[in-house]
């Protein structure tokens, strides 16, 4: 296996798992939490969701999963076209309204630069360790802080896409008091 990266708490690798290539984490010997189960755990209950990596194996101190290869969300964002953009932009924030109705908060979608991976027109949510239950998840509240960002904007403008902050965070503000799906589709509608 080959070394991939190296965090505070984990040490991952790419191998491979039946034949396929895979994500190997094992826990990092000198870390003081084992994180492994609770992605574990949250790759499991978003199993078919089309969201996560596919968890193919779990033991203590190892965790195997797809590999996700794809290109990160801001390059995507970069060159693709305007209307990929938009159907991406939406796509993300269906995958945010799945995690927050099921009271999943993932954590790192203010700059999920690194924490979503567009493959094949799809994106993938991958570093599930941080994830809680909570009853006020922000997973739409805070990819469309992402999307609202200056540099994020100045991505989106060039390609003539002019969001519009104001009405936008108006807008997740009236969603997150019940979470309902009329709410998030008026949400939807503001992403043109």
């Amino acid at each position: 296996m080959e070394e991939f990266k190296k965090g505070k708490r984990g040490v991952t690798f790419l191998g491979h798992f039946e034949g396929k290539e895979a994500i190997v984490k094992k826990v990092n010997p000198e870390a003081d939490t084992d994180r492994l189960f609770i992605e574990a755990r949250f790759l499991k209950l978003l199993e078919g969701r089309g969201i996560a990596p596919v968890l193919y194996d779990f033991r203590k101190n190892e965790l195997v999963m797809e590999y996700i290869d794809g290109e990160l969300i801001n390059d995507y964002l970069e060159h693709t076209s305007r209307s990929h953009a938009l159907s991406m932009i939406r796509k993300i924030l269906r995958q945010c309204y799945i995690l927050d109705k099921l009271r999943v908060n993932k954590y790192e979608l203010t700059n999920p630069y690194k924490h979503i991976i567009v493959r094949d027109g799809k994106p993938v949510h991958i570093d599930f360790e941080r994830c809680k239950f909570t009853l006020a998840p922000k997973n739409v509240s805070q990819f469309c802080q992402f999307i609202t960002k200056k540099n994020i904007t100045r991505i989106l403008e060039s390609n003539r896409i002019a969001l519009d902050k104001e009405r936008i965070m108006k807008q997740v503000r009236v969603y997150k008091e019940e979470y309902k799906k009329v709410e998030f589709d008026r949400l939807l509608k503001l992403i043109k």
